[in-house]
């Protein structure tokens, strides 16, 4: 009898941390979501030549920086952003005009943050929300959590999409198991 109370004990505390969890979660989607959006500066305000580039914003790139540091956050948004402005990615965009004249066309790009999904250690799910419509998967992997990484690897799924496309920044050893992976999970 005493061995089913302290049971049902452990039940109710792993229960209540889940919900503690999830009402954590649930403030700091609140928060972030009511943040106040700015536009991003013109570039090309002042001297100089026009610039004629598509520019991907995240507005919540904080959400990848906590899991991964500053410098690997970065090099897994600029991968994503080659996929995104990829010339075979560019026909499933709604909204690909430039505006008002303005050769430079930026749009936001938001890290889903109920989509995070840790596989490892150094292995993270995700999904980017794209301001013309379209949504991405995402999977990650690095060796290290510092400044010390040999590779970073990305996997990058268009929603309805076929391909997976995988862009590798550095060491190319482990790969292929991750290839591996990333085909299983990322539907």
């Amino acid at each position: 009898m005493k061995d089913k109370i302290e049971k049902n004990k452990k039940l109710i505390i792993v229960v209540l941390a889940g919900v503690a969890v999830a009402i954590i979660m649930t403030v700091i989607l609140v928060i972030v979501n009511s943040a106040p959006k700015t536009d991003f500066p013109d570039v090309n305000e002042g001297p100089g030549e026009e610039v004629d580039e598509k520019s991907l914003v995240f507005y919540n790139r904080d959400i990848l920086t906590l899991t991964y540091n500053i410098d690997i956050s970065a090099r897994i948004l600029d991968n994503i952003q080659t996929v995104v402005f990829s010339k075979e990615e560019m026909v499933f965009s709604k909204n690909n005009e430039s505006q008002e004249g303005d050769n430079s066309i930026y749009y936001d790009a938001t890290i889903d943050i109920p989509s995070l999904e840790s596989y490892d250690l150094y292995t993270v799910g995700f999904e980017v929300g794209i301001s013309d419509g379209r949504k991405y998967k995402v999977m990650v992997r690095t060796d290290s959590l510092d400044e010390n990484y040999t590779y970073i690897y990305s996997a990058i799924k268009r929603e309805g999409g076929e391909e997976i496309y995988f862009v590798a920044d550095g060491d190319e050893s482990e790969l292929a198991e991750f290839k591996t992976l990333a085909e299983e999970v990322i539907e």
